[in-house]
């Protein structure tokens, strides 16, 4: 897809800007450029059901 068509669907549908933009922080969040943590060093279940912010 083109950016300016993106761009302009983006401006008329003000939802679904806001709706990509999360998306693309919660791939960001899934597929970051650092290296994969171990076991020992992910947070727990727990901890993620608990913070939410």
């Amino acid at each position: 897809m083109r950016h300016d068509t993106l761009r302009a669907i983006c401006e008329q549908h003000p939802s679904f800007a806001a709706a990509f933009w999360r998306s693309t922080l919660i791939d960001a969040a899934i597929y970051g450029d650092g290296p994969p943590m171990s076991s020992a060093a992910r947070p727990s279940p727990a901890w993620r059901t608990s913070y939410a912010g």
